[in-house]
């Protein structure tokens, strides 16, 4: 039988592409307002997000099916709201989580991801698209604020806002650097890699205590880095791998957003490394004994004690599992996601919204736009670092 060869970086085009399994038809929602398109994006802004949601096809159908998931669940924990942050999505989900909040009050995980292709708006050429992604990503940021308990901008470029920069590099990982698939994959491993805190059986976090933990001082705003595979040779113990390494261990996946090392609050989750290979048997350990490491007698108390060396005056909490490829995926507070948020702002007040007339259509005033400008900046003090951890 003749092997078929499955070309996906070359034929995957829609996220639909990507799925092995099949949802159940209950949870599949058809915008039929809007067609899809790979180079021009018609649902365009945050504001024309927010009116679709108003239609009945998401204030009565979609509302129904979250409630007869929310029914079926033994013991739920809250939601994690995964969209795309520079278009139309991020208002249709900003209103989402005001449904979620005014009917569960549950605790609410935002995932805003963005997109490794510029985007190019239908009718705007690349200046305007721009300036509509800036407004797209301040509006949401600011929602955030008020309807999550923690949010989480993911991205695989180092910066975004006007002018995206340039891939982030991961040692002993090539991609594409635009292809969806595979940047797609590297984002899915990453949450599913975090995820595992709170979605374990027998977990020692549960959702709402992760994001409590994360965001002491009303830092909703946090970092992910990732380290894909975690950079241990195949004969390597953990305990020579952690004394070897002069680096970051991992790679930040936030945008616009570089985590020092101190005053840095995280959680962290390692999977696949066995406890077999963490360190030698007493009788060939040989320099490993003079290690102080060595007393560590599991896979996240040996992290643990990497991250109060490496990091002054910071927090960690590390959990592992010893399944799967080895990873290392972590989320990150600090008072240095103040330059993140100063970035923004100052991107965001460059833009005279009056001039973007398809804000101004759907009913999105100046002053608005003042006010949330404020709030931005007035969220940009909680991370101040005159607050103790």
């Amino acid at each position: 039988m003749e092997e078929k060869e499955y070309k996906l970086n070359e034929n995957v085009k829609t996220w639909t592409d990507f799925l092995y399994s099949r949802y159940h038809p209950r949870s599949i929602n058809i915008v039929r307002d809007y067609k899809h398109s790979d180079e021009k994006e018609s649902l365009d802004t945050f504001s024309n997000g927010k009116s679709l949601w108003k239609t009945d096809l998401f204030e009565d159908e979609f509302c129904d099916r979250i409630r007869q998931y929310v029914e079926e669940c033994d013991f739920l924990q809250g939601f994690q709201n995964i969209f795309d942050i520079s278009n139309g999505f991020s208002g249709l989900s900003m209103n989402c989580m005001e449904y979620l909040n005014d009917e569960y009050a549950k605790s609410i995980l935002a995932i805003p991801v963005f997109s490794p292709k510029n985007v190019i708006y239908e009718n705007a050429d690349e200046a305007m698209s721009n300036a509509i992604r800036i407004v797209n990503i301040a509006l949401t940021y600011n929602g955030l604020v008020e309807n999550s308990s923690m949010f989480l901008p993911l991205s695989l470029r180092e910066r975004e806002w006007k002018t995206p920069g340039v891939s982030r590099q991961f040692p002993h990982l090539t991609y594409k650097e635009d292809n969806l698939y595979q940047t797609s994959a590297i984002i899915a491993s990453y949450l599913d890699t975090l995820s595992l805190k709170y979605r374990f059986k027998n977990a020692a976090s549960y959702l709402p205590g992760f994001c409590t933990d994360m965001t002491n001082y009303g830092r909703k705003l946090t970092a992910g880095a990732f380290s894909l595979p975690l950079q241990m040779n195949s004969e390597e113990d953990l305990i020579d791998c952690l004394d070897r390494f002069d680096g970051d261990l991992f790679t930040q996946i936030s945008p616009n957003t570089q985590i020092g090392t101190d005053y840095v609050v995280q959680s962290v989750f390692v999977r696949g490394v066995p406890k077999n290979r963490l360190k030698r048997p007493m009788q060939s350990a040989k320099l490993q004994m003079r290690m102080a490491a060595y007393r560590c007698d599991s896979v996240s108390e040996m992290f643990q004690l990497y991250f109060q060396c490496k990091n002054h005056a910071s927090l960690a909490h590390v959990a592992a599992c010893p399944r799967l490829l080895p990873t290392l995926a972590t989320v990150q507070n600090s008072g240095d996601i103040a330059d993140t948020l100063e970035t923004l702002h100052r991107e965001a007040e460059r833009i005279k919204i009056k001039k973007i007339h398809r804000f101004r259509e759907s009913g999105f005033e100046e002053d608005e736009y003042g006010e949330m400008l404020e709030n931005l900046l007035q969220f940009k003090d909680n991370y101040e670092d005159n607050f103790e951890l």
